[in-house]
């Protein structure tokens, strides 16, 4: 659903159809979602190895502010100066697309094992 909503904010972007509300309604819907997504992953993930939760719960801490960090240089490179919501846009929208790619390899990988 997230990934479906970042292409709607892109599209939506992109075509200037909507205003400021074509950013807030998918932007609300993306957050809302990544809360709940987010929660599962680490549980899921910390669920695998128990006996070694602490670093599991570190290193996924760090791989979140570290995908936060290139996100944000990202966005201060392609960023437009009139207010465009663009690079915001399409950089949510290629993070939650490989995030679905990862998922889904992941899983099949997983699965063939």
């Amino acid at each position: 659903m997230a990934k479906v909503t970042a292409l709607v904010l892109l599209t939506m972007v992109k075509l200037e159809i909507g205003g400021i509300l074509a950013v807030i309604v998918p932007m609300f819907v993306i957050f809302s979602t990544n809360g709940i997504i987010a929660a599962c992953i680490k549980a899921a993930a910390l669920d695998k190895v128990p006996e070694m939760a602490g670093s599991g719960a570190a290193l996924f801490g760090a791989l979140q502010y570290g995908s936060r960090v290139v996100s944000s240089i990202l966005l201060a490179v392609f960023a437009s100066h009139d207010g465009n919501p663009w690079a915001m846009s399409w950089i949510n929208t290629l993070f939650m697309c490989l995030s679905a790619v990862t998922i889904f390899f992941g899983i099949r990988k997983k699965e063939v094992q």
